[in-house]
């Protein structure tokens, strides 16, 4: 009888573990199915100013198109999105979209983050050296995916954006075009813009 016993005891342990197994399979495959999500490229980017003065201040006047674009066939949901620039590791600007949105499937939106103002920088440059406008951006997302009634995904994304901005003179023009890049993550390897 004690034999009988731990095999029914064995047997329901394995049921269990077999349970566990599935359920963990299917909530994998539906978080797959679910978070080829958003793809986010910036699309178009003025600077304008970028000149580093003699007391380390950098004024900066940066205007990014950024898309997010839902190739999938759930809605997503916006709650906020961070976007911060840096150049040669160093902060200069963040921007905040904190009004929460719904993205319906297979749609492009547009976001339109501006960097303008003064940033103090401690830079190991010389003076007088004209300054690659090399901007590394920083996107910080919280999605979440819509299917039927049920939300999942509150997870947050960090995506990074390498970007080469030509300087726009003051007569309107620059020697090079912006050109599309797509926001990847985890972290890029160290980056310097110099």
């Amino acid at each position: 009888m004690a034999e009988n016993s731990c095999s029914e005891w064995v047997r329901d342990i394995c049921c269990i573990i077999i349970i566990v197994i599935l359920l963990d399979s299917l909530f994998l495959f539906i978080l797959w199915a679910v978070v080829i999500g958003v793809d986010y490229h910036v699309v178009g980017a003025s600077l304008t100013e970028f000149n580093l003065t003699s007391d380390n201040m950098l004024p900066h006047n940066l205007r990014l198109n950024v898309t997010l674009m839902n190739p999938t066939t759930k809605i997503v949901l916006h709650r906020r999105i961070e976007v911060t620039a840096y150049y040669c590791d160093q902060q200069f600007g963040v921007t905040n979209f904190f009004a929460p949105f719904r993205q319906v499937p297979k749609n492009t939106t547009l976001l339109h983050p501006v960097f303008h103002g003064e940033s103090r920088l401690f830079l190991d440059i010389p003076k007088n050296t004209t300054l690659r406008p090399t901007v590394l951006l920083k996107l910080h997302v919280h999605p979440k995916y819509k299917i039927g009634s049920l939300k999942i995904g509150a997870r947050s994304d960090d995506l990074n954006c390498q970007l080469m901005v030509p300087l726009v003179s003051s007569v309107g023009s620059s020697a090079t075009t912006f050109k599309s890049t797509k926001c990847v993550g985890p972290p890029l390897p160290e980056f310097n813009g110099r």
